[in-house]
């Protein structure tokens, strides 16, 4: 085990977090205030409290934390290959176990009381955990250097100190049932009203089935018809994950038929989660007697579209009812004013999600329209919020019409951008532009939702045009 004290840090060891050796580290030692970061010198994602920082009041008075920020960067040897990663990032929201709880994040002041100590290990450990993962099948060694800093006040004066250390250890892949004890952590979570305190966990791993499937059904409808506020944010996926299971009780499907009987536009987004074939016809019969949410609407027959698409004549009616509902803005390309064409860019979209033919035949007027829009009004891709389009908006309306055209034939745009990309790359009428191997002011490494510019992106929707 390896530590390097960067100027002015003191280094220890001692035996620490659940009982196996860790080492521990004066991050900051600044009386009255010491900083301490301990780790487990090996661990996996089962293990709990494996990371942690200590803060701890050495002096006669109060201290209150005012701001707190941390980073953590890495480089992880996997078979014998260095590579460069980020193992998360936090505020004093997110790090003091204070605030997991707190109503009012920013109303609540955190203090240390003389001789107090807070430790600080679920945020560090489980995001830390969930970007390294749990499918190694060798031991990594891990390689990381702790960016901090804090501003704090005692009874002298405010205070501000960055601080940096370099420490070692070793992620170990799953013990035969790390599974089981990953599931039973989300499920206690779930049912003790943690979600917050446990998020990063339940992000990553409440969707994934060699997870999920260690918890029974029951609960997992249990916390659905509870409804309870702080586990909102995790209704949604477990709504997917009832949907992929046959044991899953038909309450749903007789209470989403009722809703949207009743033409309840508050189960729209939860319909993109949990889908029943039975739910097309009512879906369809609320849309048609709606003027509201026709966004909603149109998104949740655009998620399953792949259930209805040889329906040719329901996406014609969708088209149809857009069109109606969207009239004083899906007009003729020479009927399309100025000031209408951030509106007709919205609408397009929507419209776009119906599949129909009338749609492309509509779009495609618009294909050699260059007008351009206010680059102040762009928007971000209304889509998956996870994935940036490679492409952002066009500014040109030929542009949009061919976005458009993409979306309705049912074409994923990134790959769609992706394989032209690359078929201009092959004809050398691109530079592949390179990404980067070095963090960013924020410790990122390279993106995975890295945009092209301008000019390609230009070059890109032109080709497409062109098929």
């Amino acid at each position: 085990m390896n530590i390097k004290n960067l100027p002015g840090l003191i280094c220890f060891f001692l035996l620490g977090i659940n009982s196996l050796q860790a080492q521990q580290v004066t991050v900051k030692s600044d009386p009255p205030l010491l900083i301490s970061l301990e780790v487990k010198e090996a661990a996996n994602l089962t293990d709990t409290s494996w990371l942690a920082l200590i803060f701890q009041n050495k002096g006669e008075d109060s201290i209150e934390v005012k701001d707190f920020m941390y980073m953590l960067l890495a480089e992880r040897n996997q078979s014998g290959i260095n590579k460069k990663v980020t193992l998360g990032q936090g505020n004093v929201y997110t790090t003091f176990p204070q605030f997991d709880y707190a109503t009012n994040p920013n109303d609540t002041k955190l203090f240390l009381a003389p001789g107090d100590s807070i430790v600080c290990w679920r945020h560090l450990s489980n995001y830390a955990g969930v970007l390294l993962g749990k499918d190694g099948i060798t031991e990594d060694s891990i390689q990381a250097t702790m960016r901090l800093r804090i501003a704090w006040k005692d009874s002298v004066i405010n205070r501000f100190r960055n601080d940096s250390i370099q420490f070692d250890f070793i992620w170990k892949p799953l013990p035969s049932d790390g599974d089981s004890i990953i599931a039973g952590r989300i499920q206690q979570a779930l049912l003790t009203d943690q979600p917050k305190a446990e998020n990063w966990i339940l992000n990553r791993y409440l969707k994934d089935t060699s997870i999920n499937q260690h918890i029974p059904t029951p609960i997992l409808e249990q916390v659905i018809m509870d409804g309870k506020q702080d586990l909102k944010t995790f209704r949604f996926p477990i709504l997917a994950v009832l949907n992929d299971r046959d044991d899953a009780s038909g309450f749903f499907n007789d209470y989403y038929k009722a809703q949207l009987a009743d033409a309840n536009p508050d189960v729209l987004y939860e319909l993109n989660f949990y889908w029943d074939p039975s739910f097309l016809q009512p879906l369809k019969e609320a849309f048609l007697r709606s003027k509201k949410s026709t966004d909603e609407y149109m998104t949740v027959f655009d998620r399953h579209y792949d259930e209805w698409q040889e329906r040719t004549g329901l996406a014609d009616t969708l088209a149809d009812r857009v069109f109606e509902i969207a009239e004083q803005v899906l007009l003729d390309k020479k009927d399309l004013a100025y000031h209408q064409l951030e509106a007709w860019r919205f609408w397009s979209e929507i419209l776009a999600k119906s599949h129909s033919k009338k749609a492309i035949k509509y779009f495609e007027k618009y294909l050699n329209d260059n007008r351009n829009l206010d680059p102040q009004t762009r928007q971000k891709f209304v889509g998956n919020k996870n994935q940036l389009r490679r492409c952002s908006r066009p500014l040109k309306l030929s542009d949009m019409a061919t976005d458009a055209i993409l979306l309705t034939q049912g074409n994923e745009l990134n790959e769609t951008f992706e394989k032209t990309y690359e078929s201009l790359l092959a004809k050398g009428l691109l530079e592949k532009d390179e990404e980067k191997n070095e963090p960013d002011e924020m410790g990122m490494i390279g993106s995975s939702n890295r945009q092209y510019d301008e000019k390609t992106c230009a070059l890109i929707r032109e080709e497409i045009r062109k098929d």
